[in-house]
């Protein structure tokens, strides 16, 4: 009666052992890999490709016109107010803002922009959002030209 040393087990175990933790460590791998919901598919790819240079377009037209974009989230109101040049709110905008996560491809919600006559801005009221980062894209549009703004704000 002699141990595992003695009865020529010791390799053969320990190669078992080795084999049997490669395959509990791939098992843990795959789990964890998808954990997350696997990989998201992008809405319209191939439309928002082929207009990719109208799209980039729309959503340059503020930086090249150097008006800047801003945003404030208090309790469930967001307030959007857009500054020009000369650093003066631009009023009488119309447009949308659209809700959505950046490690993801869907859009969460999509809310309409009222103007505030009395200060040039522009509310929303969103619905409940989970903490963490979120990106806020208006699409707005003066007189004829239609301009687009992506603002990514921690909540």
């Amino acid at each position: 009666m002699g141990g595992f040393k003695d009865k020529g087990l010791m390799w053969p175990l320990a190669v078992v052992g080795l084999l049997l933790s490669s395959v509990v460590t791939m098992t843990a791998f795959v789990m964890v890999s998808k954990s997350d919901g696997g990989p998201k598919v992008v809405d319209s790819y191939y439309q928002k490709a082929v207009q990719w240079d109208s799209l980039n377009a729309v959503q340059g037209a503020i930086k090249a016109r150097n008006w800047t974009p801003q945003l404030s989230i208090k309790d469930s109101v967001g307030t959007f107010i857009l500054l020009d040049s000369e650093q003066a709110r631009i009023p009488f905008l119309t447009g949308t803002v659209s809700l959505s996560r950046p490690h993801t491809s869907e859009l969460i919600s999509g809310l309409p922009l009222s103007f505030v006559p009395s200060d040039s801005s522009y509310t929303f009221v969103q619905e409940a959002t989970d903490a963490g980062l979120w990106d806020f894209t208006f699409s707005i549009r003066t007189g004829d030209t239609d301009l687009e703004v992506t603002i990514r704000k921690d909540l």
